[in-house]
């Protein structure tokens, strides 16, 4: 097992102390490493980075997401794991999640399970949220790295291809808390991610119920303030 940490450009007094974690982690027998770029190029270019990195240097069978600041839960690492093992046409497995701010739960989303469920569900929105996710590195001969021409929503646009290509799958237990951050990239680029969300929608449309659906949902979205999306889900996934 490896953890891989990718400092996308952090300024120097916010950069990661890669001493610490690498004594805490050698205590566990897990190997360490930390990817510096100089300057800052954006999330798709980090995660694509990494994704060389591991498949030229790196000996492992599956991938995890996680984001600075979120939190796995109830061995989510193995139950991922042991679900990939034991499911071998299931190319990504997700879980539920659970959003919090200072310490508060603000809501946990339930997603689709089953793949059919996934697929129908990706016209409306993500079915797999990004730092919950698990997949296998044999894949990337498939589907290769994460788009860049889909700014703020390249993960929606990756999962797209992992629905198309392999059988997915979010197992129905929270695994992940994500911590949600008003100042972080998702609300800072709440607009861009919807617009791109759409065109990606486009690309993929099908013509069918979901996919009106779905473009209708981007755009009334585009119109609610997010304060009210927000309180909109601590209703609604309470």
């Amino acid at each position: 097992m490896a953890v891989m940490v990718i400092d996308d450009g952090s300024a120097k007094n916010k950069s990661i102390n890669a001493q610490e974690v690498e004594s805490i982690l050698d205590k566990k027998k897990i190997d360490f490493v930390i990817q510096f770029n100089s300057k800052n190029k954006g999330i798709e270019y980090a995660l694509n980075a990494g994704l060389s990195f591991i498949q030229k240097k790196l000996q492992v069978s599956y991938i995890a997401r996680l984001d600075c600041g979120d939190l796995i839960i109830n061995n989510r690492f193995e139950k991922q794991f042991n679900y990939l093992e034991t499911n071998p046409e299931v190319g990504l497995v997700g879980s539920y999640v659970r959003y919090f701010d200072n310490e508060e739960t603000l809501f946990t989303l339930k997603l689709p399970v089953d793949h059919e469920s996934i697929k129908k569900n990706m016209m409306l929105g993500v079915s797999f949220i990004h730092p919950a996710v698990m997949f296998r590195c044999e894949a990337l001969d498939t589907i290769g790295h994460y788009p860049v021409d889909f700014k703020a929503a390249e993960d929606y646009a990756y999962f797209m291809l992992f629905v198309k290509k392999f059988k997915t799958a979010n197992l129905p237990e929270v695994l992940t808390l994500v911590e949600y951050n008003t100042d972080g990239i998702t609300s800072r680029n709440r607009r861009t991610q919807l617009k791109t969300r759409l065109r990606i929608i486009w690309k993929y449309r099908n013509y069918s119920f979901y996919f009106f659906v779905g473009v209708l949902k981007v755009l009334i979205l585009l119109i609610i303030p997010k304060y009210i999306i927000l309180k909109m889900k601590k209703v609604i996934y309470k």
